[in-house]
C-alpha cells in the first residue's frame, strides 16, 4: 500500500480525513462537512493546482459527459482536464485520480492519454519511446488533446512511479481497445521503459502488462499473450505462468504451458470465450 499524506492508493482516491484535512474545510468547515458535493467537473473547473485533494475527489466521481447527456464540448473539457492531470500533475495521489477515472470513460481518447500516462509517470518522457513508435496512436476525435506538450514533474520516488505505471495499465486494460494489446504487449516485452530503471518496478509493470492483457478479450490478446508465453518459457517464471493463465482464461483451453502446444491452438484459430462469473473465477483460484 502507497501512502501518500493523508490518503492511501490502495482503494478508492478520497477519505473522509481528506475533507477534513482540505483547504475548504478549513475556510468553511461546516459547508464542507454538510453541503452536497457539487458537480465534479464544476469542481475542476474551479480547483487550482494547490487545491489537490478537492481535485482528486472530483476526479473519484467524475461520470463521462457524454454518457449523461453533457455533450461533445463538456467531453472534450473533462478529457483535457484527464489529460493534464495523468501525465503533468505534481501530485501522483492526484495522477492516479485522474487515470482511474480515464479508466471508467468509453472514449476512445482515453487509451492515448492512459498510454501518456504510463510514460510519464516519473514526471518526465521516457527516453527510449520515441524511437520505439511514440505515443499510443490517436484517433480523429484526439484533436481537442493537446498531447505534443506534456511537461512533467520533476521526480517520483519509484513506488510511486510503479503505482502511477500499474493504475495506468488497469485502465488500459479496462478500454478493451485494440491500441492497448498493442500498448501493454510492449510492456510486457520490456519496450517500455527507461535506461536506468528501477529493477523491481520494471518487473512489476511487465508483471501488471500481461495480467491486463489476460483481461482484454480479443483474439490480438490472444496472440499477444502467445508470444509472451514462448519468450519467457525457461526465462521468467512469472510472466510465463500469467500468461498461461491468461490464454486459458481467454480461450477456455487448458492446455499446459508448453509453447509448442499453444503455437498449434493459436495457429489453429480460437474463439475467445465470455468472461467467467465470479462463483466460475472462484472455483478456478481453488483448482490452481
Amino acid at each position: 500500500m502507497l501512502v501518500l499524506g493523508s490518503a492511501t492508493l490502495s482503494g478508492g482516491c478520497a477519505s473522509t480525513w481528506d475533507a477534513v484535512s482540505s483547504r475548504r474545510f478549513r475556510e468553511k468547515p461546516f459547508g464542507t462537512m454538510f453541503k452536497k458535493d457539487e458537480d465534479a467537473l464544476t469542481t475542476l473547473r474551479g480547483a487550482g493546482p494547490e487545491m489537490g485533494d478537492e481535485r482528486a475527489r472530483a476526479f473519484q466521481r467524475l461520470k463521462e459527459p457524454a454518457k449523461t447527456g453533457l455533450g461533445d464540448a463538456a467531453q472534450d473539457e473533462a478529457l483535457q482536464l484527464l489529460s493534464d492531470a495523468a501525465t503533468k500533475d505534481s501530485s501522483a495521489f492526484v495522477r492516479v485520480c485522474a487515470i482511474d477515472a480515464l479508466g471508467r470513460f468509453q472514449d476512445p481518447r482515453a487509451a492515448e492519454v492512459l498510454g501518456n500516462a504510463y510514460r510519464y509517470a516519473a514526471g518526465k518522457p521516457i527516453p527510449t519511446t520515441a524511437a520505439a513508435g511514440g505515443v499510443v496512436p490517436a484517433s480523429a476525435e484526439a484533436k481537442p488533446l493537446d498531447l505534443a506538450a506534456l511537461y512533467g514533474a520533476k521526480g517520483f520516488a519509484p513506488d510511486q512511479v510503479a503505482n502511477i505505471r500499474c493504475r495506468a495499465i488497469e485502465g488500459l486494460a479496462a478500454t478493451n481497445k485494440p491500441e492497448a494489446v498493442v500498448f501493454l504487449a510492449r510492456v510486457a516485452e520490456g519496450k517500455e521503459f527507461g535506461v536506468n530503471e528501477d529493477p523491481a518496478g520494471r518487473d512489476y509493470a511487465r508483471q501488471r502488462a500481461v495480467d491486463g492483457l489476460g483481461k482484454i478479450r480479443t483474439k490480438e490478446a490472444v496472440v499477444a499473450l502467445n508470444k509472451v508465453l514462448a519468450a519467457e518459457s525457461g526465462r521468467d517464471v512469472a510472466l510465463a505462468s500469467l500468461a498461461h493463465q491468461g490464454l486459458k482464461g481467454l480461450t477456455g483451453k487448458t492446455a499446459p504451458a508448453r509453447p509448442e502446444e499453444w503455437d498449434a491452438i493459436v495457429q489453429a484459430g480460437v474463439e475467445v470465450v465470455p468472461a467467467p462469473s465470479a462463483v466460475q473465477r472462484a472455483i478456478a483460484e481453488v483448482i490452481d
